[in-house]
């Protein structure tokens, strides 16, 4: 992928990690992504069967325009689990989960330095943080010991998943719940700046039940419901460089929280599913999004930022109710309305007595463009065409468009984005 005339964050997920470092230089960006996933189920016998599913991801980002920048991420995950079939169509699932995500960032400059070219800014929360030169020790990418700037976290925890089918109202009922613990650091070789321990927990249920009264109206419905929560800290170390006998080491003495994040997320889908006529399926949907942000970057100054965000959304599945040539083809079509509501507590001191210097530093344009995009309401359409080949089963082509418009919209670029896609597929 390239990108053109690109700036701001130098981490290829920006938001993924609770710290950022942006760059504010116009210049193009190179990203490639080489995946590989795959599993494997083997059956024991008639109750016990085990498997397992591998996932690996590589990716590398580089900026040629200054400051200039390499990022080389990896992210691995290995779930090993066991299935136990109590009766005919009832089973019990067992799964542990391992992940380990990790990007390193090096930066590098060509040319003497100048504070319009060469600034950057270290997030540490909210916006708040430190900007200054891009090789300063505030920002981490040329640290003394350490050439670049390194991140990894692991993910490791449990998940439960039970499915049942058979007859009745309800004969098919899926439920899964899974909590992940998640260890982070920033730093290597004793250079620990920052760590950012974690909680995760998310669960899903899927009913699939005939229609009741509605039986002439379409043939049977699915619910499905979804909800995660995550809860996630960022911790600065308090720091010295330490020289013994003439070598000198780092030595961290405690670390202090100086940003904390929330979200809780929740979502309910209901499908009308058609078997004998020319629409295939009608699914409307809900999600919300509670969250929390808050932030103590400087003793005793504290601010906290917390966002309602809600989407309702409609699709509908149809193939075109024509003979021959036609009936190949299907016809999906989407819409959906976003909106939000916020607000933001400010920038307090907890302890009146206490008179620091000065306030922390806020990247203050940066955060009202954050706070633009996430809290804009808008509408999207989207469509896609699938073309089923004759000659050969299983093949298809499917083009793919949508449209998103934000109202509102003053300090980003645009109200509308438009994308296509162009896929060509087999169903095995």
């Amino acid at each position: 992928m390239n990108g053109k005339d690109m700036m701001m964050s130098m981490f290829i997920n920006p938001g993924y990690y609770p710290i950022d470092v942006m760059e504010f230089t116009p210049g193009d960006k190179t990203l490639q992504t080489y995946r590989f996933n795959g599993g494997i189920a083997h059956s024991l016998n008639d109750a016990w069967r085990i498997g397992g599913r591998v996932a690996f991801s590589s990716q590398n980002y580089a900026k040629r325009k200054d400051i200039r920048h390499t990022n080389y991420a990896l992210d691995f995950s290995v779930v090993p689990s066991v299935l136990y079939q109590f009766s005919k169509g009832s089973e019990l699932g067992l799964s542990l989960v391992f992940r380990k995500t990790s990007e390193s960032v090096e930066a590098e400059q060509v040319g003497a330095a100048t504070a319009d070219t060469y600034y950057a800014f270290f997030d540490k929360g909210m916006r708040y943080g430190t900007y200054q030169a891009w090789d300063g020790s505030g920002i981490h990418l040329a640290e003394a010991g350490v050439s670049r700037l390194p991140v990894k976290e692991f993910s490791y925890g449990t998940a439960l998943q039970y499915q049942y089918e058979g007859s009745g109202l309800f004969y098919v009922f899926y439920v899964d719940a899974e909590y992940l613990r998640t260890e982070g650091l920033v730093g290597e070789r004793g250079y620990d700046w920052y760590r950012f321990p974690g909680h995760r927990l998310a669960a899903n249920l899927s009913l699939q039940h005939d229609p009741l009264l509605f039986y002439l109206l379409y043939n049977f419905g699915r619910l499905s419901l979804h909800a995660d929560w995550r809860s996630q800290r960022l911790e600065e170390a308090a720091w010295d460089k330490v020289t013994d006998g003439g070598i000198t080491l780092p030595e961290v003495y405690g670390y202090n929280t100086v940003y904390r994040r929330r979200q809780t997320n929740l979502s309910a889908d209901y499908e009308f599913l058609f078997l004998y006529c020319a629409l295939r399926s009608v699914k409307l949907g809900y999600s919300g999004t509670v969250w929390d942000e808050y932030a103590s970057p400087q003793y005793p100054y504290t601010d906290r930022w917390h966002i309602w965000m809600s989407r309702l959304n409609a699709n509908v599945v149809t193939g075109l109710p024509f003979g021959g040539f036609a009936q190949r083809f299907t016809l999906a079509l989407g819409a959906r309305y976003f909106w939000a509501n916020d607000h933001e507590r400010g920038l307090e001191a907890g302890d009146a007595a206490i008179e620091p210097a000065s306030e922390p530093y806020r990247l203050n344009f940066e955060w009202v463009r954050r706070h633009e995009y996430l809290t804009a309401s808008g509408m999207g359409l989207n469509g896609a065409l699938t073309y089923r080949l004759k000659s050969v089963q299983g093949l298809s082509l499917t083009l793919d468009a949508s449209w998103t418009h934000a109202f509102e919209i003053t300090l980003l670029k645009g109200k509308n984005r438009w994308t296509s896609t162009l896929r060509l597929g087999y169903n095995f």
